[in-house]
């Protein structure tokens, strides 16, 4: 196992901030979302956020359990990026087992802002239907049925703060929940970690989720089971 080293974070002065958030729409945004058109100028290729790094050909496996049935996780970005809404968008790519058999795969997007911000492009899942895979109803690509880009995780996250986007049948939100948090998982000890609650106001379905400096998510749990980080590499 090799854990890939953090980035230093750049800082950008309130000045700067405030030039670049007036050029990132010609509309607007709120909560995380946007209500305006997005300009591909304010994104930077890849994505290089501290505690959100999908550099490309780096590969993390988890392990955790499902309903009391044992799961696997194989994700890894993709080296051939998407233009999308006219912005270069990194590829996550993420296989899902269940009891050793392939259930589900899914594909999302991500870019990066000057100021440091993720955004979520588009999610396409497949899955498994008897011997065949099948497009799940919550797919999207901005730009397309109504979908939109969204704010994902902030350069510089602050407990309490949200993030809310785009579902196919709704809204999806992503909620700060602590900077300090700590994962003893088969990778290491990770501390501090950045605890992000997803569906935070739905407490049958809130999944728990932490991400480490210089790795990303590392661990996640919910009501159902949890998924703890294995290992991590870079081509």
């Amino acid at each position: 196992m090799r854990l890939i080293p953090a980035r230093p974070r750049r800082l950008t002065s309130p000045l700067v901030l405030a030039a670049l958030l007036a050029s990132l729409f010609a509309g607007g945004c709120g909560g995380g979302g946007t209500t305006g058109e997005l300009s591909p100028a304010a994104f930077v290729k890849g994505v290089h956020h501290p505690y959100f790094p999908i550099e490309r050909g780096w590969t993390w496996h988890y392990v955790g359990e499902y309903d009391g049935v044992p799961i696997a996780e194989e994700v890894r970005t993709l080296e051939q990026p998407r233009r999308i809404r006219g912005v270069e968008c990194t590829a996550i790519e993420e296989l899902s087992f269940r009891d050793g058999v392939l259930v589900g795969l899914t594909t999302e997007w991500f870019a990066q802002d000057a100021a440091g911000n993720v955004w979520r492009f588009g999610e396409e899942s497949f899955e498994r239907e008897g011997d065949a895979f099948t497009l799940t109803a919550d797919s999207w690509i901005a730009g397309v049925a109504g979908g939109t880009a969204w704010m994902a995780f902030g350069a510089t996250p602050r407990v309490g703060e949200r993030y809310v986007g785009f579902k196919p049948d709704g809204q999806e939100v992503l909620e700060v929940r602590a900077l300090d948090g700590v994962a003893d998982v088969p990778a290491g000890v990770f501390a501090p970690c950045v605890e992000i609650a997803s569906n935070p106001d739905e407490i049958e379905d809130t999944d728990i989720i932490l991400y480490a400096e210089g790795v990303g998510r590392v661990a996640e749990t919910n009501v159902t089971g949890w998924t703890h980080l294995v290992r991590t590499a870079q081509d």
